[in-house]
């Protein structure tokens, strides 16, 4: 079997894309402050992002052509490695999926650029969503 030794264009390509999109999109958060232009912008960027399962999608398909990892498995660093990992890509789902329920908590519609909405999956609520209602001032 051929060793590969580079990724492919295409995971190297939405590699950083995606790399882009969530440090911009970062940086937009910051900057919100009630503009809703900046805050249609961070919200369609979130969705972009959730569009990270074609980047996975992508990974899977060519699993095998993947160069293999610089630490030895069994490693300490490989088992740091793979955490970190797989932690990124939780936190690049549930942190934009976050954003689409509270967004839809809040009684708006996630919209994309304005080419698409996303379903509503919660209905409009006045109540913190989840462990944040211990965090509410008693009234």
């Amino acid at each position: 079997m051929k060793q590969v030794s580079r990724y492919p264009l295409s995971i190297s390509l939405l590699h950083w894309l995606l790399t882009i999109a969530l440090i911009g999109n970062l940086v937009i958060g910051w900057l919100l402050d009630d503009s809703e232009d900046l805050l249609a912008l961070h919200k369609s960027i979130g969705i972009a992002i959730l569009g990270a399962l074609v980047r996975f999608a992508n990974r899977l398909r060519v699993r095998r052509r993947l160069p293999p990892s610089t630490n030895a498995a069994g490693t300490p660093a490989y088992l740091v490695e793979k955490t970190v990992h797989h932690l990124l890509y939780i936190l690049m789902f549930a942190i934009p999926l976050l954003g689409w329920l509270k967004t839809n908590a809040a009684g708006h519609v996630a919209n994309c650029f304005g080419l698409f909405s996303l379903p509503t999956l919660v209905p409009k609520s006045h109540e913190p969503l989840g462990p944040t209602r211990a965090l509410r001032p008693a009234q």
